[in-house]
């Protein structure tokens, strides 16, 4: 028959693998993205944080804390501040991917599959981030001698 394409079963399901990995890879690369940009914005307010206290953590020196307490009190905090945002930004995505889906499903698709795995990475990565970035503010801000860093923050 003229202006009738016929394409076989094998090759439709063919053609509909690779628009879903392409599609797949491409939700995977903004998500990583995201996940970067959102992980480096954390880290750097941990920093922050960390480096606008160098008064406090002089004084805290002089009057005999060591560099040990020093240290798990600030990735203490930024254990609480990263696994916080973690949680708060894992929960806003599952929520807005599952907002999606239920929109989907009304043409019989579903664009979003949120794994265990894949959450409890996210939470997991945010939480490393936050307790590197800690690490990095506290170790550096105890190089500084007590009377310099009371200086540095007045």
């Amino acid at each position: 028959m003229p202006g009738v394409n016929v394409a076989p079963p094998a090759e439709v399901a063919r053609q509909l693998e690779a628009s879903t990995t392409f599609f797949t890879w491409l939700l995977a690369g903004v998500g990583g993205i995201g996940l970067l940009i959102g992980g480096l914005s954390l880290s750097n307010t941990v920093a922050a944080s960390a480096f606008e206290r160098i008064r406090d953590f002089g004084i805290k020196q002089a009057l005999g804390a060591s560099d040990g307490q020093l240290f798990a009190e600030v990735l203490r905090e930024s254990l609480v501040v990263s696994l916080s945002g973690g949680v708060a930004g894992t929960a806003l995505a599952w929520l807005g991917g599952a907002v999606f889906d239920l929109r989907a499903a009304h043409a019989g698709q579903q664009l979003f599959l949120f794994s265990g795995r894949l959450l409890a990475f996210a939470v997991v990565f945010a939480a490393g981030l936050g307790t590197i970035a800690g690490a990095y503010a506290t170790a550096r801000i105890l190089r500084v001698p007590p009377a310099e860093a009371i200086r540095r923050g007045a």
